[in-house]
């Protein structure tokens, strides 16, 4: 690895301003003079490609020549390009674009590196990244005002929709149980029930539940007496007759066996 020591001026020259053509002509004529080993042509070769990353440099930096009186910094150049550009989407680094220290397709063999066009197209760079960002924030509280303000009232059904679906499921109830509305409706018990009561007195003395008349002052004693009958038995028995509600059903919890 001794032979590397005459690649040290290396570190002397000015890489990034230096014309191509000196550099490669100067690396050729200290390879015939080093004759560098297996070993040394791979450390040379693998610094020069990672020589072609650049790292990110601060906002604040200065510029290696200033774009004018007033810009003199990237941040300035980022402010005088995106005015708009909000303190809280302000980013801290501004990413540079790739580039060899021996760049000879960009500016030629003889020309040196234009240091200030580099810069100027990183922050361009960086300028369209964040005008990218801005549209996709003013896109998303678009969505979010316009999803928010209106949802509210269309989701509530119009009154005659309300009203027509009322009406048609007691249609449907009405012809499917017909035979439901006919027992609610000929059932008379309610009204001959007074409000002070008890389950106690109605099954104790059915007789003498008072009788009222309806509109056509006609009375029903067998719902009345149906009535009673539901009243005096106990709440947990064997079968239940829903005959008496409107249900043709009687339901029977009893273990039969046979004789």
């Amino acid at each position: 690895m001794w032979c590397t020591r005459w690649y040290l001026p290396l570190v002397l020259l000015p890489f990034p301003i230096a014309p191509p053509f000196f550099l490669w002509l100067f690396l050729f004529s200290l390879t015939l003079h080093a004759r560098p080993c297996f070993y040394c042509i791979v450390l040379l070769s693998a610094m020069f490609v990672s020589s072609c990353y650049w790292p990110p440099v601060p906002l604040e930096s200065p510029l290696t020549v200033p774009w004018s009186e007033n810009i003199t910094t990237y941040a300035d150049a980022l402010a005088a390009l995106l005015p708009t550009l909000p303190e809280a989407m302000k980013p801290a680094n501004v990413p540079m674009l790739d580039r060899c220290w021996c760049d000879i397709p960009s500016a030629g063999a003889f020309i040196p590196f234009n240091v200030t066009r580099w810069e100027q197209q990183s922050v361009l760079r960086l300028k369209g990244e964040l005008e990218e960002k801005m549209k996709s924030r003013e896109k998303d509280s678009e969505d979010v005002a316009a999803g928010s303000s209106p949802r509210s009232q269309s989701t509530q059904p119009p009154p005659d929709e309300v009203e027509g679906r009322s009406r048609l499921l007691s249609g449907i109830w009405e012809s499917v149980w017909p035979f439901a509305r006919e027992s609610a409706q000929n059932m008379t018990a309610p009204p001959l029930i007074p409000h002070n009561a008890s389950l106690d007195l109605l099954s104790r003395h059915p007789e003498d539940l008072p009788s009222v008349t309806d509109a056509n002052n006609s009375t029903n004693p067998t719902a009345l007496e149906t009535l009673s009958q539901s009243l005096s038995l106990p709440l947990l028995r064997r079968e239940y007759d829903l005959r008496s509600y409107g249900f043709a059903l009687i339901l029977d919890f009893g273990w039969s066996t046979p004789a």
